[in-house]
């Protein structure tokens, strides 16, 4: 009787083998790649990331795989999150496998575009506010074209 492995014992041993070939670094970054490439093959998500991405200034994979707090990531995640969930139609659960992030932490960030004061004092506020602006042309000019 042959013994046949399963589909996780394949997996693991590729991935020890990566390891072993190119370093942890390089694995890490090439696994991170192909999630990105795989998130942005849904063309909304692709038009939204890719729209605050170059809005923003923020790259698409700092985005969805970036690990600092500066403010302009801050603001590029939570304008994806907001619109995403809001233009895309997913769920937290949905975006939880997108981002990488708890629905505690993505409710924030969804909070921050969702709450921009009226009348925004802080340059955060400001800025995110114009950003929302343009955002909400770049979707109507969209929905025009289909």
């Amino acid at each position: 009787m042959r013994f046949s492995p399963s589909i996780s014992t394949l997996v693991f041993d590729e991935l020890l083998t990566t390891l072993e070939v190119i370093g942890v670094d390089n694995t890490i970054k090439t696994l991170k790649e192909a999630k990105t490439k795989s998130i942005l093959q849904n063309y909304d998500v692709d038009f939204v990331v890719n729209s605050i991405s170059s809005m923003t200034g923020v790259e698409s994979e700092r985005i969805l795989c970036g690990i600092d707090r500066s403010d302009e990531r801050k603001m590029a995640l939570a304008l994806c999150v907001y619109y995403i969930k809001n233009e895309c139609g997913y769920t937290y659960n949905d975006l939880k496998r997108i981002f990488g992030k708890d629905e505690s932490a993505l409710w924030r960030y969804y909070s921050i575009v969702e709450h921009i004061p009226e009348k925004p004092k802080t340059e955060f506020d400001k800025k995110l506010s114009g950003y929302v602006k343009k955002m909400k042309l770049l979707i109507t000019q969209r929905k025009i074209k289909k």
